[in-house]
C-alpha cells in the first residue's frame, strides 16, 4: 500500500525560511512503469550486526 508521504531534505535548505520537508502533491499510488529506485529502511540497534541481501525485487500492480 504505497502512499504519498513527506521526506526530510538533507542537507537542511538554506536560507532557513525554505521548507525542511518535501511533500509530494501527487494523489494516489505510484506509476510502476516510472519507478527508478526502491529504498528499504530497517531500524537497527547500534550495537547489533545486521546484513541483508536481495537477489531481485519484483513490483506488480494489483487488480483491486
Amino acid at each position: 500500500a504505497f502512499r504519498p508521504d513527506s521526506l526530510l531534505l538533507m542537507p537542511r535548505p538554506y536560507p532557513g525560511f525554505q521548507p525542511t520537508y518535501f511533500t509530494s502533491g501527487k494523489k494516489g499510488g505510484p506509476d510502476l512503469k516510472r519507478i527508478e529506485k526502491l529504498q528499504l529502511i530497517y531500524p537497527v540497534k547500534a550495537d547489533s550486526a545486521f546484513s541483508v541481501t536481495f537477489d531481485s525485487v519484483c513490483l506488480k500492480q494489483s487488480d483491486h
